[in-house]
């Protein structure tokens, strides 16, 4: 039984200047197609199949102490245990939709190296006996 999960990123930057970053929404959802990190482009990306949620990232500023960059957590919990329970992959899709022209986000990519392995996008998952 799936008790919790957090997918973990580490920012490490945001687009704009120290004083034109803005704050950003970014939504954690849910996909049911397949898709192949090589092959994968704004015109063919998966389409959202449900909203699990979201959280408020603030640009770098004051918090940076560097690598391996701040960490943000969402909570995962719903969309991992309907994926155990289906017997199917979890596919999990970020997506900031704000409107401010400076509100990108730079996170850490799991292709860091291994300098940088605490700050590769993690899935910490908690599991428990359903007794």
């Amino acid at each position: 039984m799936i008790i919790s999960a957090k997918l973990s990123l580490h920012q490490f930057g945001n687009s704009g200047g120290a004083n034109e970053a803005q704050p950003s929404w970014i939504q954690v959802l849910t996909t049911a197609t397949e898709w192949q990190e090589r092959t994968i482009t704004w015109n063919n990306a998966p389409l959202a199949w449900e909203n699990i949620g979201g959280i408020r990232v603030d640009p770098v500023g004051n918090n940076w102490k560097g690598w391996p960059g701040i960490p943000w957590h969402w909570d995962v919990s719903y969309a991992v245990a309907n994926a155990y329970q289906s017997g199917r992959p979890v596919r999990l899709i970020l997506y900031e939709a704000d409107s401010a022209y400076h509100s990108g986000k730079f996170f850490v990519s799991s292709d860091t190296g291994d300098w940088n392995i605490e700050g590769r996008p993690t899935l910490t998952v908690v599991w428990g006996d359903p007794q």
